[in-house]
């Protein structure tokens, strides 16, 4: 078989970031940057017999830590980074508002950006569930006219509210499932002293 023809493009995966590029065939063997992570590698040559990459775009050794595996791609610096602290343990840093975080963590607890797909898809949800907890939390107070209803719906706020910063710990819409907690407790309270005065009353 001959050799591939050097208008044909490849795939190959960067070895830092693990981005899946692409590259001409008449460009193996050059120097070029992983437009997610800035790593700066030659690029791998091409199997002859099947067009396949042969091996990785490796940085080498360059002094830089690993993009997460799991960040977006991003141009440059636009990724989220993996920073190194004084006592050798590793952070996100958020490209956005460059907060530092748990390597683990999936979105940024300050700006709430996502740093990873799971991330994405959380967040959505985790907005909905913390206005969720608030406005049931709102509802109960004037449901306590309903005979004590506001007091379940109140319970069921606290309860719900206590799942979703669970769920979502350091996340700044935890502001609005406080809130709920807060106003559903409240509701509770005031069930609980209305029962309390017609039974001692």
């Amino acid at each position: 078989m001959n050799a591939p023809a050097s208008g044909l493009t490849f795939r190959f995966r960067c070895l830092r970031c693990a981005s899946v590029l692409e590259a001409p065939v008449a460009q193996a063997g050059g120097q070029a940057r992983c437009p997610s992570c800035d790593a700066v590698f030659v690029v791998p040559q091409v199997d002859p017999m099947t067009g396949l990459a042969l091996g990785g775009a490796d940085p080498g050794d360059d002094g830089q830590y690993p993009a997460p595996v799991h960040a977006y791609a991003a141009a440059g610096h636009a990724a989220p980074q993996i920073v190194r602290l004084p006592d050798d343990s590793l952070v996100i840093e958020c490209p956005n508002c460059r907060q530092q975080t748990d390597i683990k963590a999936n979105n940024c607890p300050a700006c709430g950006r996502p740093f990873t797909l799971e991330g994405s898809a959380t967040s959505p949800d985790a907005r909905s569930s913390a206005t969720n907890v608030l406005v049931l939390g709102m509802i109960s107070l004037p449901l306590l006219l309903l005979c004590g209803v506001g007091a379940i719906v109140g319970l069921i706020a606290v309860i719900s509210g206590l799942q979703t910063i669970r769920q979502q710990p350091g996340d700044r819409r935890n502001r609005e499932a406080i809130a709920g907690i807060i106003l559903g407790a409240l509701s509770c309270l005031i069930g609980l002293g209305v029962v309390l005065v017609e039974v001692f009353g």
